[in-house]
C-alpha cells in the first residue's frame, strides 16, 4: 500500500519529503537497487545517497526503472570530506551526477561543517539529523506509546522538531512500517519532555583520517 509522505518547503521553494530512504550501508548493486525500487513503490519519494556509499549509480538506475516521474522524486547526495575546495568539489559533483544519471540533484549536502550549522541556526534552513538515543531513555519515554514501536516515536520526535528523517532498510516490511511515523502526532508537552531527556552526550562519526581520529580522542 502506497503512503503519501508530507513535504517541507525549502527556502528555494522546493518541496522535500520529510521522510526518505537512506541507503548508507546498502551494498552497491542489487541490494541498493532493490531497496530503492521497493521504497518508491511503497510511496517514498526522497532517496538519500552519497559518494561515500558507492551506490549512487544503483539509486539512479532504480529511480529510472521505477516509473516514478523524475519531477516527483527528491534525490539527495553528499560531498565526501576528501573533496573540499572549489575544484575538487566541482569535479566530485559532476562525477556523482554522471553516476546517478538523473540529470540533476534535488539536494547536495556538505558534511560536518560547523560554520554551516551556525548559519543554519540563524537562517531558514532545514537540517538532517543523524543520531542515536539511549535505549534506556527511549524505552522509558515510549511506555506511554505502547501501541507504537520505539523507532516510530523517535522518528515522530525528529519530525516534530523539523528534521528530515532518513530511516534505512532494505526490508519491505520495515520500509512500510517506517512510514507510519507520519501518523504519530506528539503534543508540545510530549516533545518538551522528550527533549528533557538530553544527557549532554556529544558523539561524532569516526573519520577516515587516523591523524584526525587521534587528535579527536586526546
Amino acid at each position: 500500500m502506497s503512503v503519501t509522505v508530507p513535504t517541507k518547503t525549502l527556502p528555494s521553494g522546493a518541496e522535500i519529503p520529510v521522510i526518505g530512504l537512506g541507503v548508507y550501508k546498502a551494498e552497491p548493486g542489487a541490494e541498493a537497487y532493490n531497496a530503492v525500487l521497493l521504497a518508491l513503490k511503497l510511496g517514498y519519494r526522497h532517496i538519500d545517497t552519497a559518494q561515500f556509499y558507492q551506490n549512487e549509480a544503483d539509486v539512479g538506475h532504480a529511480v529510472r526503472d521505477s516509473g516514478v516521474p523524475r519531477r516527483e522524486s527528491f534525490i539527495t547526495s553528499k560531498l565526501f570530506t576528501d573533496n573540499w575546495g572549489y575544484k575538487k568539489a566541482f569535479a566530485a559533483t559532476i562525477a556523482s551526477n554522471k553516476l546517478l544519471g538523473l540529470t540533476y540533484f534535488d539536494l547536495y549536502l556538505l558534511h560536518t561543517r560547523d560554520e554551516l550549522l551556525r548559519i543554519c541556526n540563524t537562517k531558514e534552513f532545514s537540517r538532517t539529523l543523524a543520531c542515536r538515543i539511549s535505549p534506556e531513555l527511549a524505552s522509558w519515554w515510549t511506555q506511554q506509546f505502547f501501541q507504537s514501536p520505539m523507532k516510530w516515536v523517535l522518528m515522530a520526535f525528529s519530525l516534530a522538531n523539523g528534521y528530515i528523517t532518513l530511516p534505512k532498510s532494505a526490508n519491505p516490511e520495515r520500509q512500510q512500517a517506517n512510514l507510519e511515523a507520519v501518523n504519530i502526532t506528539l503534543t508540545p508537552e510530549q516533545v518538551s519532555r522528550f527533549a528533557a531527556l538530553d544527557e549532554g552526550l556529544v558523539v561524532a562519526w569516526r573519520s577516515q583520517d587516523p591523524i584526525e581520529d587521534a587528535r579527536f580522542n586526546k
